[in-house]
């Protein structure tokens, strides 16, 4: 019995992978659903900082460095897991899933020079490259980010129940879905937060304030 247990768990775990590599390559940036991606994977169901790409999973080392070049090459700690072949490059991006357990982090440079820092039973969706007019990634659980300065391509950040939209920052996201707590801290810049349940609330944070979801309304305290 426990070897037949055993044996679906590692079934399921393989058809999860293949099913969100299926969605991570062959979804266009405009239809992409992160949240069905996200839904796919949990954070709590790894042991070790794994990376999915379109082609494989990876188990990384805590605190490992994972960065991206502008042709989506990515190395993890300075070390090249994958060269894309410049005859097959896409028009449209291709996205990595990095998953983070309990009592570990990772840190990611993203293409256009953005850093993470992936905190604990988190996850982030990203594409290995950005074009288009924008730079969207999805971020679920605790995420600071240092966002790269692009007035003419915006950054936008979106959780299961909000859009984060900023142009040049450092801002701290808490987005566990588990607690249904949401939290923004900005240290620099300017973001604006939009309630994806409901449009009309938004707010523009301002620098060393923070935004929380209390009761379905955003309530922005200053930061002592």
């Amino acid at each position: 019995n426990y070897f037949l247990v055993a044996s679906a768990s590692v079934a399921a775990s393989i058809l999860i992978c293949i099913s969100t590599i299926h969605f991570l390559t062959h979804s266009e940036n405009t239809n992409l659903d992160f949240q069905a991606i996200a839904e796919q994977m949990d954070s709590q169901s790894v042991e070790e900082v794994t990376l999915i790409t379109a082609k494989e999973q990876l188990n990384l080392d805590e605190d490992a460095f994972v960065t991206y070049s502008k042709e989506g090459k990515v190395t993890v700690n300075s070390k090249v897991i994958r060269e894309k072949e410049e005859k097959k490059v896409k028009a449209e991006p291709e996205y990595n899933q990095l998953l983070v357990p309990a009592g570990k982090r990772v840190r990611v440079e993203l293409s256009d020079g953005t850093r993470l820092v992936v905190n604990s039973q988190s996850k982030v969706i990203y594409p290995c490259r950005f074009n288009g007019d924008i730079r969207k990634i999805y971020a679920q659980g605790e995420v600071f980010l240092e966002v790269a300065h692009d007035k003419q391509h915006p950054f936008i950040v979106e959780s299961e129940d909000f859009k984060l939209r900023v142009l040049g920052t450092k801002f701290n996201v808490d987005a566990y879905p588990e607690t249904e707590k949401f939290e923004t801290t900005l240290m620099h810049g300017s973001v604006k937060v939009t309630l994806k349940a409901d449009s009309s609330q938004t707010v523009i944070l301002k620098p060393d304030y923070k935004l929380s979801l209390e009761k379905g309304r955003f309530v922005m305290t200053k930061v002592e």
